[in-house]
C-alpha cells in the first residue's frame, strides 16, 4: 500500500462514523501491508474500550504483522554504527 492510501484507511479508520465491519476491513488492510507507519493507529484502536472486542483482537493481529517489517527497518539501520 502506497502512503497515500495508507493515510486515507487510517483517516477512516479514525472516524467516528466508520462503521465496525469497515474497521475491520481497515485494520486487516494494514496490517496486511506490515505498515509500520499505522503503529499509533492500531495501538489507539486497541486500547480504546469503545470499540468491539472483535476489533480489539483485529488490532492485535495487525500488529503482529507489523513487528517483523518495523524489525527489517532497524536491522538494516544496524550496519551503519560501529562499535568502539
Amino acid at each position: 500500500i502506497t502512503t497515500f492510501y495508507q493515510q486515507k484507511i487510517m483517516e477512516r479508520l479514525a472516524s467516528k462514523q466508520t462503521k465496525a465491519d469497515e474497521k475491520m476491513m481497515y485494520i486487516q488492510a494494514l496490517g496486511n501491508a506490515a505498515s509500520t507507519e499505522a503503529r499509533e493507529k492500531l495501538l489507539e484502536n486497541l486500547e480504546n474500550r469503545e470499540n468491539d472486542l472483535r476489533i480489539r483482537v483485529e488490532c492485535v493481529w495487525a500488529l503482529r504483522r507489523t513487528l517483523p517489517a518495523a524489525r527489517e527497518k532497524v536491522s538494516y539501520i544496524g550496519p551503519c554504527v560501529r562499535e568502539y
